[in-house]
C-alpha cells in the first residue's frame, strides 16, 4: 500500500490521514494538528502545550490566543444524554399542543352541534 501524499491527505476519507501543518504569520506557536484525536485539554484552556510536537492530542488552529477559559470537554455520556432527552422534550411538547388542538376542535364541534340542534328545533 502506497503512502498518501499531502494533497491526497486533504481529501482522504481517513480522518487520521496526516495533514500538513499550518504555517502562521503571527507570533502564536502552532502545535500539531491531529484530526480524529481528542483535543488537548490544556491547549484548549490556555493555547499552550508543554509537550509541544510530541503531544498526542489535537491542537485546533482556530483556538484564540489565550485559549478558551471556560472550555469543557464534551464526553460521550453528555452527547448520548442530549440525543436521548432532547427528542423526548420535543415529543412531549408536540403531544401537549396536539391535545390542546383536539380540545379546541371538540369545543368548536360541540358549539356547532348545539347551534344546529337549536336551528332544527326552531324551524
Amino acid at each position: 500500500m502506497g503512502t498518501i501524499g499531502q494533497s491526497e491527505a486533504w481529501y482522504s476519507t481517513n480522518s487520521l490521514a496526516k495533514r500538513p501543518r499550518y504555517e502562521s504569520a503571527s507570533n502564536m506557536t502552532i502545535y500539531p494538528q491531529r484530526p480524529g484525536e481528542k483535543d488537548c485539554a490544556h491547549y484548549m484552556l490556555t493555547r499552550t502545550c508543554k509537550f509541544g510536537d510530541s503531544c498526542k492530542f489535537d491542537h485546533p488552529v482556530w483556538v484564540p490566543e489565550g485559549g478558551i477559559p471556560d472550555w469543557k470537554e464534551v464526553t460521550v455520556a453528555i452527547i448520548i444524554t442530549i440525543i436521548i432527552f432532547m427528542p423526548m422534550k420535543i415529543i412531549s411538547y408536540c403531544i401537549v399542543h396536539l391535545l390542546l388542538v383536539i380540545v379546541k376542535l371538540t369545543c368548536i364541534l360541540t358549539i356547532l352541534y348545539f347551534i344546529e340542534s337549536y336551528r332544527v328545533k326552531h324551524m
